[in-house]
Parts: C-alpha cells; sequence; structure tokens
C-alpha cells in the first residue's frame, strides 16, 4: 500500500512538472501568464502537457491555467525594444511572439533584461534552425522515405522517388536532405 501511494505521489509530481509555459505570446501580449482570462492567468503549452489544457482559438495552440501558478508576470506586456533603456530592473528572461517547428511551439523572440545596464538584449530563437530529430526506420530512412533499388546511397521520398532524398542513417542521427 506505501508503495502504491508513494508511485501515486511521483507519477502526479513528475506530470506536474511537465505543465510549463512554452513561450508563445499572441498579439497584445497574449499569453505568459501576463494576461487574465476568466480572471486567472493563462499561458499557451504543448499539447499533452497539461492535464487542464484547452484547444485555443488559434491554430494549432493549447493554453493552461495551471501552468501560471501565481497571479502575475513581471515580463512586460508587450516586447520590450533594445533601446528601451532603463525599463528593467531585476533579471528577467522573457519569451514573445510564435514560432512552430517539429510539432512544438514557442516564443519567437527572447528578451533578456541585464539589470546592471538597465537594458533589454533582444534575441531571435531560430527553433527551426537545427532541424527536427528524425524518426528513423529500421533501413535508415525516415519515415515516407524508402531506398530504392541502385540508389542505396539515398532515401527517397515515397511519393517521388529521387526527387527529394537523404542519406540513411542511424538512431538520432541528424538526418540532411536534398531535393533535386
Amino acid at each position: 500500500m506505501t508503495l502504491l501511494l508513494l508511485l501515486l505521489l511521483v507519477t502526479l509530481l513528475d506530470s506536474s512538472s511537465a505543465c510549463s509555459c512554452n513561450g508563445v505570446t499572441l498579439p497584445g501580449g497574449r499569453g505568459e501568464c501576463r494576461t487574465l482570462y476568466k480572471g486567472r492567468p493563462f499561458c499557451y503549452v504543448n499539447k499533452d502537457d497539461c492535464s487542464d489544457e484547452v484547444k485555443s482559438t488559434s491554430a494549432s495552440l493549447y493554453w493552461s491555467f495551471s501552468a501560471c501558478p501565481s497571479k502575475d508576470s513581471s515580463c512586460p506586456l508587450l516586447e520590450p525594444s533594445f533601446d528601451s533603456i532603463g525599463t528593467c530592473s531585476s533579471p528577467l528572461s522573457c519569451s514573445y511572439g510564435r514560432e512552430c517547428c517539429c510539432g512544438q511551439c514557442g516564443g519567437s523572440k527572447l528578451a533578456d533584461c541585464d539589470p546592471s545596464e538597465g537594458v533589454w538584449y533582444i534575441s531571435h530563437t531560430d527553433r527551426c534552425f537545427a532541424g527536427c530529430p528524425a524518426d528513423v526506420q529500421s533501413n535508415g530512412c525516415k519515415g515516407g522515405y524508402q531506398i530504392y533499388a541502385g540508389e542505396e546511397d539515398c532515401c527517397s521520398s515515397d511519393f517521388a522517388p529521387a526527387r527529394c532524398c537523404h542519406t540513411p542513417a542511424s538512431e538520432g542521427e541528424e538526418i540532411y536532405e536534398f531535393c533535386s
């Protein structure tokens, strides 16, 4: 009985830690616990991360109340500009915008406050830069690709042989794709 309760507690703690904001904000600063809906702060989350998630009216987004444990965020509602000197006084890292890649969404910009200088440093996240991890099949090809006779060094699209291909890879290896 004690073991069962301990397992249940670990499962609950593990699932609650997975529920977190993904960094997406929409125009007007909506999201990231900065705005209220039905009197409570909310943020956008990745699908299946939170037990109370709700599909948003904005395409491909989900939101949650439980990902916002406190009533407010210290981040500015709207994205600060790089030249807004003297507008930050404590170390903060705030996400703004929306960028989706590999089935996950997050902020497209990151604003970091440097309190020693009182300035915001803005950077683009470029979350799609490294590409998506490949789902590699036993033949080394990602899903939707196969090796055709005479093309052993190329995994071609099932849709159109040799139109787009990539080199066969092992599990976890980066796949580089090229198209003709």
